[in-house]
């Protein structure tokens, strides 16, 4: 495991609990997610990223793992369980070769929260999954 966080002062606290626990970290632009992501996997040689955010601070780590089974057995570029999970438990993960796709599509500049909405709207570059849930209610 890698915590991806960005490079400001204000995220020095997330690399002080990384360092306190010994977890690896990588440091970022805030502003250019994706080339985080892009150069933190390369870093550490990782072939798929598990997004987590701090938007959802209550991931369920037996759905976590049930998504990762569903990503790996389906072969999909972008996998993701937003929405099919009451807010805030949700995740994504995607294919290093799926954010290569988006930088040579010219999609270099991706804030937060873009990456689900710049999948969907180039959805012929991917192959994308989504796990769906029964039995909750939404409001």
């Amino acid at each position: 495991m890698v915590v991806a966080t960005t490079i400001l002062e204000k995220d020095d606290v997330i690399v002080e609990f990384c360092l306190s626990k010994g977890i690896e970290y990588f440091r970022g632009s805030e502003d250019n997610v994706l080339e985080r992501y892009y150069l933190c996997a390369q870093k550490y040689n990782f072939n798929n990223i598990v997004r987590l955010t701090g938007d959802n601070p209550f991931t369920d780590t037996g759905e976590l793992d049930n998504l990762i089974t569903l990503h790996l057995n389906s072969m999909s570029d972008y996998s993701h369980s937003l929405g099919s999970l009451p807010i805030g438990v949700g995740a994504e993960i995607f294919h290093l070769m799926t954010l290569r796709k988006v930088i040579i599509a010219g999609l270099r500049r991706i804030r937060r929260n873009m990456l689900m909405s710049i999948f969907r709207s180039i959805l012929s570059l991917f192959t994308l999954c989504a796990k769906r849930y029964a039995g909750f209610i939404y409001a």
